[in-house]
Order: C-alpha cells, then structure tokens, then sequence
C-alpha cells in the first residue's frame, strides 16, 4: 500500500483520462460459410479457372521464291472465346481520323498502352504527336507513345489500314525513333516481319536504310530481312555489308562529325566501292550465304503487343538459315576500313585504320575504283566550275623548246653584266656559295635511341620526357613518321601535330606499343 505524501498534490497523473487499449479487426471480411449437402460438391481449381479456348479455322501455305532463305510460310487462322481488349478496338477506330491541335508536350510511361489510361492532356499530346510524324516530323516522345502507335497499326490492318499503309506507318515510327530508344528495335523487328508474312508482302530494303545493323543484331528471325540479297547489284551493297561487315563505318567520324550532304556522300562512296569486292567474292559459286540444313520456327503472330482482334495468326516459316561465314566477315571488314582510308587520303584526313592482310586482288579493286571515280569527278568538277571565255585565254604554240629556253638563260646574262657593275657579279665558280650539308638519314630499320625514347613518352604519357625532347620533337616526330610510312602494315603518320606538341594517332596505337616493345 502506498503511503500518501505531501507531494502528491503535485502528481496530475489522475487527472488524465486512461487511454483504451485498442482492439484489431481484420480489413478482410471473412467468407460466409455455407452447409454443404449430401448431394453438394465443391468446385475443383479447373472449374474456378477462367478459359480462353482458341479454335482453328483455316491453314494455308505460301512459298516465297523472293527470299534467299525462306521457303515457305504456314498460316493458321484461329479464334478465341474470349477478348480481354476489346475496348481498345472500339478506342482506337474512334480516334482514327482525328488530328491534334499543337499542344505541349506531357510525358507518359505505360507497361501496355491504352487510350483509357491517357489524361486529357496525354490525349491532346499523342493525336498531336501522331499527326506530325505521319507528316514527316518527329517531335518529343516516350516509350508509350510509340508503343500505343505501333498497337493501333496492328490491330487496324485490315479494319481501317492498308497492309502496305500499315507496313509504312510502322517503317516511319522504326526509322525515327530506332536510335533513340533502343528497346523498341527489338519488338519492331518482330512485328513488322510478322505484318509482311501474314499479309504476304515483300519488304524492300532500301526502306530500312540505317536499320540493317541494328536487325542483325537485335531481330530473332533476321533471314526475312536479309533474304532480299539475290545477286550481287549496286542496290544492295549496303544489305551485303550490314550482313557481313562487323566494322559499322556510319559511326566513323568521316559520317558523325560531318554535314548529312558529306555524310552520304561518304556512305555512298563506301558501299559503291565494295561493288567489286562482292561481285569478285561471289562470282565463282564457292561462296553461299545459306546453310545446309532446314530449320522450322512457329509463333503467334504479334507476340508482346496489344492484340485486339478476335482472330489471331499463328505463323509457322520454314527456311535455311544464314551459313556462319567467319571468314568471309574478316576480308568484307578489312575491305571496308582499306576503303575507308582511301575515302580519307583523298579527302585530307591523315588518320588511316589499321589494315592487315588484305589480298591484293581487292586492294586493286579498291584503288581502281577511287582513281577512277575520283578522277572524274574533279574533271568534271573542274570544267563545269571553268568560264566559257578562259577559252579565249589559252596560251598560243611558240615553239619554245629546252634549248631555247638555254639560249634565253645565257642572253640574259650576257645582258646583265653589260649593264650591271663588275664589283656586284662574280663569276668565279670559287666564290659562289657551297650548298649546305645535308647529312644522310639513318636506315629506316635503325632508328636512333632518342627517337624510340620520345615515342615511348608520348606513348605512355611521360610529360616530363616529352618537355625533354622539346627543342629536337619535330625532327624526332619527322623520323618516326618516316619509319611508319615505311611500315607494310601500317604505311601511315603515327604522330600528329598539336598546339603543345605531338600526340599519337589513336587508330595506330597497338602497332606503335608492338613496335616499341620489339626495341
């Protein structure tokens, strides 16, 4: 029992009301019961499972004599009980012809796009945004965007689009947005060669333009997009070179640091020139694209998208795939980076890649065509750019031949010394002034020590040994130059001038560090 005290007054502790304990409830209603009577049974899980039974209605297969590899395409038409979007359908026919106001832009992110999850604002954006990329601009957009458009192509082919117009809208939202968002090359590679074969229609490449790289990478089935190949023509030297060229020259700096104009120009230059690589390449009929064996692949059509239709395709291809050509690779890349360099030399770039075991009947190939090539084009460059009346200026036939021009040279003095002073001629053989001695230049293959030093400094960044050789680096530089130009597999400059100096051509880097390593 507790005594009470005088400092009890003081204790408000009885004052404060008691707080009650407080009692949980479950958030969850439990589930009536029920009695069940003799004649009851429960339902299984089979019978609580919700069924989409798929019946098939028609089979047909069509052969493809256009494509190099595939050889022949199996349909199945079937159809499902049950549609899980049809609003999307009755969504996407509404908004079909409509165009949006310009408007700005809202971002919007979406696993499975749909018009029901857009805002007001979304909506005004995407009908924008639609309009101005069917018109040839590609303005501000997400992932979402993108998916949502691809979505309504494929489920309104034959509802309110063309195959073909189908098949356009896709290429367009593919060719624009390819590089910006990466993700998308994957599904659009599927999808747009499931829209060709459902509908039977052959895809050119020349309307793939950048993309060939980026479908041998990234597409599952790229034989449908490399079948195209046939024979070798101009027209399809850049296929041949995203199918065998593991060298990608649209990242060179020859095409990203220059205008578009040079760019193709320089793309143009590439390919055309590989004409005759591939054409020597291929004629003797030892060289085949395709592989022996047949394999068969099937798959529901649009597989990943949004399908609102309620007959599905399943596509079922059987084709030969392409050969595993390594060694066909190697020699189609080196010939792309020699022709590179003589895209360069020509142009004034001293950079060159580096280039190893080449044949030489494809070396010829190469340098035929750019002396060829180039030389009429500066020709032609030069007398379209030349006024008609420079006719009129053409110097006239004299006559003049070697020993006249001596018989000139020796009047001229006989006429000087008339009318100039003796005290300012001299013709005394023994006055004139020696020419200067020239020393003769080490052996290429025996370079001095100081110049393998100051390569080694520039190499491994030794600022303090490059400050060193300060006064004599441009004499340094000059040897090493000439011993690299001397070089079989590397014929080029290695160092380059800088504002403070030298510096190493990157692209020569592993020869340079083999070489020093080798002193």
């Amino acid at each position: 029992m507790k005594i009470p005290s005088d400092d009890d007054f003081w204790d408000l502790g009885k004052l404060v009301p008691k707080k009650k304990r407080p009692t949980l409830e479950s958030f969850i209603p439990s589930p009536p019961l029920a009695d069940l009577g003799a004649d009851d049974v429960a339902p299984t899980r089979a019978e609580r499972t919700l069924h989409i039974t798929r019946t098939c209605e028609k089979t047909d297969t069509y052969h493809t004599a256009d494509n190099l590899f595939l050889q022949d395409v199996t349909l199945e038409t079937c159809s499902e009980t049950y549609n899980l979007y049809h609003r999307f359908m009755d969504d996407a026919r509404r908004y079909f012809d409509e165009s949006g106001a310009e408007t700005p832009y809202v971002r919007y992110f979406s696993y499975m796009p749909q018009y029901t999850q857009l805002t007001a604002q979304q909506l005004a954006y995407y009908l924008y945004w639609r309009s101005q990329l069917l018109a040839g601009s590609a303005l501000a957009c997400d992932e979402g965007y993108i998916y949502l458009f691809a979505y309504e192509c494929i489920n309104l082919t034959d509802v309110l689009l063309a195959p073909k117009d189908a098949l356009e809208r896709l290429l367009t939202l593919w060719q624009n947005y390819a590089q910006q968002f990466p993700k998308i090359n994957k599904y659009l590679s599927e999808w747009v060669s499931d829209l060709c074969l459902t509908h039977r229609m052959t895809l050119s490449h020349d309307k793939l333009g950048g993309l060939l790289p980026i479908i041998y990478r990234q597409a599952s089935f790229p034989e449908f997009y490399f079948g195209a190949i046939g024979d070798v023509t101009l027209s399809n030297c850049d296929l041949l070179l995203a199918l065998l060229c593991d060298y990608d020259y649209r990242s060179s700096r020859c095409y990203t640091a220059v205008p578009a104009e040079a760019a193709k120009n320089f793309s143009d230059t590439v390919e055309h020139s590989m004409f005759g690589v591939f054409h020597e390449l291929f004629s003797g009929g030892t060289v085949s694209l395709r592989s022996e064996e047949t394999k068969t692949i099937s798959h529901t059509a649009f597989c990943g998208a949004l399908y609102a239709k309620e007959k599905r395709i399943r596509l079922t291809v059987r084709y030969a795939p392409m050969a595993d050509a390594t060694e066909i690779r190697a020699l189609v890349t080196t010939a792309v980076k020699y022709s590179e360099n003589l895209y360069r030399a020509l142009h004034g770039n001293r950079n060159r890649l580096a280039v190893q075991g080449l044949p030489e009947v494809y070396r010829a190939i190469l340098d035929a065509y750019y002396r060829v090539f180039f030389g009429e084009k500066e020709k032609a460059k030069a007398t379209a750019a030349e006024p008609a009346y420079m006719a009129q200026y053409a110097p006239a036939e004299t006559g003049v031949t070697l020993s006249r021009a001596d018989e000139i040279e020796s009047l001229s003095w006989e006429n000087t010394q008339r009318l100039i002073p003796d005290e300012d001629i001299s013709t005394d053989p023994q006055e004139a002034p020696e020419p200067s001695a020239v020393s003769e230049a080490e052996p290429i293959s025996a370079p001095t020590d100081a110049a393998v030093d100051y390569l080694r400094c520039v190499v491994y960044g030794d600022t303090a040994g490059v400050a060193a050789y300060a006064s004599q680096a441009d004499k340094l530089a000059e040897c090493i130059n000439q011993i690299f130009l001397e070089e079989p597999e590397v014929g080029d400059i290695v160092l380059e001038p800088t504002d403070s100096g030298y510096r190493l051509v990157d692209d020569y880097l592993s020869e340079v560090e083999e070489w020093i390593q080798n002193r």
